[in-house]
């Protein structure tokens, strides 16, 4: 799994009673919205918003 995607996934179990704008998700990763998106769905199958759904 993409490192910038195992970043987001603890940022996110480690707040799980927020839900983060994309943006948020993005400066913690380091990458754009586009790019986010693009490796949550290549590595998870789903996009980061509706991972922290789940």
């Amino acid at each position: 799994m993409d490192a910038r995607v195992e970043k987001v996934i603890e940022y996110l179990s480690c707040r799980p009673d927020r839900f983060p704008k994309m943006a948020e998700l993005c400066e913690w990763a380091e990458v754009s919205e586009s790019h986010l998106r693009k490796l949550f769905i290549r590595f998870t199958g789903m996009p980061p918003l509706h991972f922290c759904i789940i």
